[in-house]
């Protein structure tokens, strides 16, 4: 089971840098990064298959920190350290937390 939540945890940090990508876009022809710049839409409308929810937080002209949030059984993600990995997040700078989910 460890490897399904592994590899849903790729997805989700894939979403996360291409949803990254998006915000620097974003900023490029903006005054400040955006909080609903194409949010990932990783899941069916009624939520039935969804594994992360996204959010973006501390979004400014210069800040933001994009964040996946487990569901359901992908709560017990962990990494190889036994890190939890059940909320992973990345920001403007691309430092990626917690760094053991990132490897």
């Amino acid at each position: 089971m460890d490897y399904v939540r592994k590899s849903k945890r790729g997805d989700a940090q894939q979403l996360l840098l291409n949803w990254s990508i998006n915000q620097e876009i974003w900023r490029s022809n903006n005054p400040a990064y955006d909080d609903e710049t194409a949010i990932p839409a990783p899941c069916s409308a009624d939520g039935a298959d969804c594994d992360y929810r996204f959010e973006a937080t501390d979004v400014g002209a210069t800040t933001f920190t994009l964040t996946a949030i487990a569901l359901g059984d992908q709560q017990n993600d962990k990494a190889r350290d036994s890190t939890d990995c059940s909320s992973i997040w990345l920001n403007q700078n691309g430092q990626k937390n917690p760094p053991a989910c990132w490897e």
